[in-house]
């Protein structure tokens, strides 16, 4: 089986880093037709002319698109206008100052041939950093939509939207977006995304980089202003993952342990840093316990936890 892959990368201020993005994108050994969409997002530097050059010299069988933001809207907005104008079976997202491996397409598709599925993931490295990756999963299928949802509450896998490639057909049936106006938005879109997935296959083999820059969203620990935006956001994308639940009837173990890591992460930035966390912790608190009316905050599955505390101390985000 040979599907069509669309990769989505949003473009802003990245001048130095889009050539190797796109020349790795370029590189791919898949056989299948292929598109790659460019969404500029308007930044004030000449990431889109460099992008354009390169466009412009290929003479290979991948269709490149480029569509233009009228004015600057965030991650989430180019991610989901790339959504939008995707015609491909399967969609793969990719963040412009990063890059793939030659195979990558090759190697996620191949468990296509045998089966369908909603998502297939595989592992990444890190540049610039001494933070590294480990899927906490072995190759496979998973064929239960409880064991998905498990495996994201217990972050088995990881939660950025990239190097995933995802089925187009459920993403446009279950209408699944991303959050537009907050960071760590692909918190709230894998969860969404979890919620309607029915089979995914893993593959631990690294096929993304991911480069670690200091002026990125992780990089911004010591900018007070981007600390309270982080916290604040975290709170709302949080209150997002509890709607969500309810919405789709997600009551179990893992995402107990799931809320209580997401509050304990925001309790403790939002104390450390002066807001008023009592303000947030009564919000998430009333909105958990009242709207869904399970099992209460300080409740959580210990084996479960045990496996937070391993992806929260082993160094990948340090």
């Amino acid at each position: 089986m040979h599907p069509k892959i669309s990769r989505i990368i949003p473009v802003y201020n990245v001048e130095p880093y889009i050539a190797d993005c796109l020349q790795s994108v370029m590189r791919q050994t898949y056989k299948g037709e292929m598109e790659c969409i460019i969404v500029d997002d308007c930044g004030i530097d000449n990431s889109i002319p460099v992008a354009e050059q390169l466009i412009n010299s290929y003479r290979g069988p991948i269709e490149f698109k480029v569509l233009h933001h009228e004015h600057n809207r965030g991650l989430s907005a180019a991610r989901n206008t790339g959504m939008d104008a995707a015609c491909g079976d399967y969609i793969y997202f990719i963040d412009s100052d990063d890059w793939i491996s030659d195979d990558c397409i090759e190697k996620q598709t191949a468990p296509l041939s045998e089966n369908e599925y909603d998502l297939i993931i595989s592992d990444y490295s890190t540049f610039g950093g001494e933070r590294t990756s480990t899927l906490l999963l072995t190759r496979g299928s998973i064929n239960r939509q409880s064991d998905i949802i498990e495996a994201v509450c217990s972050q088995q896998v990881y939660v950025m939207a990239w190097n995933k490639l995802v089925s187009s057909s459920i993403i446009k049936k279950s209408k699944v977006r991303f959050l537009e106006g907050v960071v760590h938005e692909d918190m709230a879109w894998s969860f969404d995304l979890a919620c309607v997935m029915n089979k995914m296959y893993v593959i631990p083999e690294v096929t993304y980089i991911y480069r670690m820059r200091p002026n990125s969203i992780i990089g911004l620990g010591k900018n007070k202003g981007k600390v309270d935006e982080g916290v604040l956001s975290y709170a709302q994308v949080l209150m997002h993952v509890i709607s969500s639940a309810k919405k789709h009837n997600v009551k179990d173990d893992a995402f107990d342990a799931y809320v209580l890591y997401l509050f304990d992460t925001i309790a403790y930035l939002a104390f450390f840093n002066g807001l008023k966390w009592k303000e947030i912790y009564n919000k998430i608190r009333n909105q958990y316990q009242y709207s869904i009316k399970i099992k209460p905050l300080t409740y959580y599955n210990f084996k479960t936890f045990l496996k937070q505390l391993h992806w929260a101390f082993c160094p990948r985000f340090g």
